[in-house]
């Protein structure tokens, strides 16, 4: 009897360990996948290092592509569409 109690133990122990160890990993995941933005921020403006001037974008239909970018900064783009 003593035996399997030590084995029901055993068991049990087992079990904790392998649900903490999910725990954690599921919390380690979780917290991983947060933003890191400060509250009452959006994610595009948080991320850029800083936005200078406005840019009218020259749009193109297929096969042909509009212009290269040659600038080297993050900049407003405005698209005038009709529909």
């Amino acid at each position: 009897m003593k035996a399997l109690k030590v084995q029901e133990k055993k068991s049990w122990q087992r079990h904790r360990t392998c649900l903490l160890a999910c725990l954690l990993v599921t919390m380690a995941g979780a917290r991983a996948a947060e933003p890191e933005t400060q509250p009452g921020t959006s994610s595009a403006t948080a991320s850029a290092p800083g936005i200078t001037g406005v840019e009218t974008a020259v749009l193109a239909e297929a096969p042909n592509v509009p212009p290269p970018i040659t600038r080297n900064h993050a900049t407003k783009v405005v698209v005038n569409l009709e529909v």
